[in-house]
């Protein structure tokens, strides 16, 4: 599976906030053409490696995870054409924002569903093995106990032992495919126990949180700011009484605390995993600071707009030329004498 991951870590980073959708909403905010340019240079490749990916997958489920998924990078693609007519035709930056803004949630579901449904393949493939380790063991043992004839003992044993050394590669690799898995995916991601001691996390995470190798064995309510680590305690308790792949506090804000002491705005994606070494919860982490400043800063200048419409008197509309549709705000309604 070495050849999914690395197609899906290709895929993920040509699309992330450091590529195409980092170029389409500094595009919405900024209007700079050369954003056209780069887009125009990146979605030929998102094309090719998504291309790639399918080959790749296996089962429905994961079919329909990368389905979903990638219907939200072609609305972002169809938009960003749209954006050029719409900027050609002099659009403002809050009405270019209304008429190409993308619902990325479900992209984002799609997305932890298809790392869980990989991380799925990978215990199959691991749990194979051991079964068959363990088989192997019971041969062994089995034929020594009942004296078997030296030769045939000594076949079956050679035979063991090579049966024994492919199951044995065969889950040294499903591990180092797991860590690949972590290590190329853009977004921070940790595995927590339920103590709430991380016991497995990605270089992203590492890089992002800024405690090096220090970060495997301390706890997770470190990474958190000191006034909310009370209540995090019953919040991780209560999950893993009812596990479960979730969002985090999906209509709350939700920080992180780096080693610095400095705090992040993020997203966070929970998943659960219970395998022979234990259960634990896995996290995905994506810092959305820059994100929110900007969706901030957007609503701010509406509001700017709409103090000053109403301290002039007059209204504000636009008209496209292209599907004939209106649209204007509150005060431009009043003056038309129409319902807001």
């Amino acid at each position: 599976m070495q050849e999914t991951y690395q197609a899906y870590a290709d895929y993920v980073e040509l699309i992330g906030y450091g590529a195409l959708i980092h170029d389409f909403k500094n595009l919405v905010l900024r209007q700079d053409r050369r954003y056209f340019e780069r887009i125009e240079a990146t979605v030929p490749k998102i094309k090719e490696a998504e291309s790639r990916l399918r080959q790749l997958i296996e089962g429905d489920a994961e079919k329909a995870a990368l389905d979903t998924f990638s219907a939200t990078i072609d609305r972002y693609i169809d938009n960003y054409r749209l954006m050029q007519q719409l900027i050609d035709q002099g659009m403002t930056t809050e009405v270019l924002d209304a008429r190409v803004k993308i619902d990325d949630r479900p992209a984002i579901a799609a997305r932890t569903q298809l790392l869980q449904l990989f991380s799925a393949r990978h215990d199959r493939v691991r749990q194979a093995s051991e079964s068959e380790l363990n088989t192997i063991k019971q041969q062994l043992i089995f034929g020594v106990l009942i004296l078997i004839p030296i030769v045939l003992v000594s076949l079956l044993f050679v035979r063991g032992l090579l049966r024994l050394t492919r199951s044995n590669i065969r889950l040294e690799i499903a591990r180092k495919e797991t860590d690949t898995l972590l290590q190329t995916t853009p977004d921070s991601v940790l595995a927590v126990d339920a103590t709430g001691t991380i016991i497995k996390a990605n270089k992203t995470a590492i890089d992002f949180f800024g405690y090096g190798d220090a970060l495997l064995g301390m706890r997770v309510e470190s990474l958190i700011p000191e006034r909310y680590r009370t209540n995090h305690v019953s919040q991780r308790n209560m999950f893993f009484k009812d596990p479960g792949r979730r969002s985090m506090a999906p209509d709350r804000r939700v920080i992180a605390q780096l080693a610095d002491g400095s705090e992040r705005d993020v997203s966070v994606e929970l998943g659960y995993a219970d395998i022979e070494t234990g259960a634990f919860s896995v996290i995905s982490i994506r810092d959305v600071t820059e994100q929110k400043k900007m969706v901030l800063a957007l609503q701010q200048s509406e509001k700017r707009m709409s103090l000053a419409t109403q301290s002039m008197g007059f209204g504000v509309w636009d008209w496209d030329v292209v599907s004939g549709e209106l649209i204007w705000d509150d005060s431009h309604a009043v003056y038309l004498r129409h319902e807001p």
